[in-house]
């Protein structure tokens, strides 16, 4: 009798095991702070190199994100100072990805700039709020169309745009901006940053 009770038990903790096993891999969707477990405001360089091994390039640079740059402090703008982030420069880190460029300020990963490798078969606008769970609004001309902590009741139009305009889409959350560089209706690029980059200049002198 003992060992029938047993065995209920025996087979929960084998189901249980194999739960835990099983859940990092349901967690490695698309997520507005992370990608890959390289998570922003946490992950080092590294924490990248070990995950991805020695990148193709590693050195200063700008951090790439024009169409919302000027949401960002002056002294992180390109045209400031192209020289105050460690980027580390991947060349096709995975099957799907042509390309992956990691951007750290004081050791801490803030930018995450991602290329996929076949833009026939990207996300679209449509699809692309579902996968990030998140809404997005348009760009264009390097001009965002909304502020964060815009009127969420204004309607933005999309840009009118053939198979090869060139223009973005933008979503904010609590910690980062989405940044989708779209090529028609097809990502060319998805850009993560963090939002301790965004501007407070001029904060001090109202203390």
């Amino acid at each position: 009798m003992k060992v029938a009770a047993m065995k209920p038990i025996a087979i929960f903790v084998v189901l249980l095991f194999c739960v835990n096993i099983a859940a990092p891999h349901e967690q490695d969707g698309a997520k507005p702070d992370r990608w890959r477990g390289l998570i922003l405001d946490e992950s080092t360089p590294e924490d990248a190199i070990k995950l991805l091994g020695q990148p193709k390039k590693d050195g200063l640079g700008n951090l790439y994100v024009s169409d919302i740059e000027n949401w960002l402090s002056r002294k992180y703008w390109s045209t400031h100072n192209g020289k105050a982030f460690r980027n580390l420069d991947y060349e096709k880190p995975s099957e799907n990805i042509n390309r992956v460029l990691l951007s750290f300020l004081d050791n801490k990963l803030v930018g995450i700039n991602i290329y996929p490798k076949n833009v026939k078969s990207a996300p679209t606008k449509e699809s692309l709020p579902v996968i990030y769970g998140i809404p997005f609004e348009p760009v264009q001309s390097g001009t965002p169309f909304f502020q964060p902590g815009a009127d969420p009741h204004k309607v933005l139009r999309y840009p009118e745009c053939g198979i090869g305009c060139l223009w973005g889409i933008v979503a904010v959350t609590k910690t980062s901006f989405v940044v989708g560089g779209m090529v028609g209706n097809r990502l060319f690029s998805i850009t993560l940053v963090s939002r301790t980059l965004q501007s407070k200049d001029g904060s001090d002198v109202l203390k």
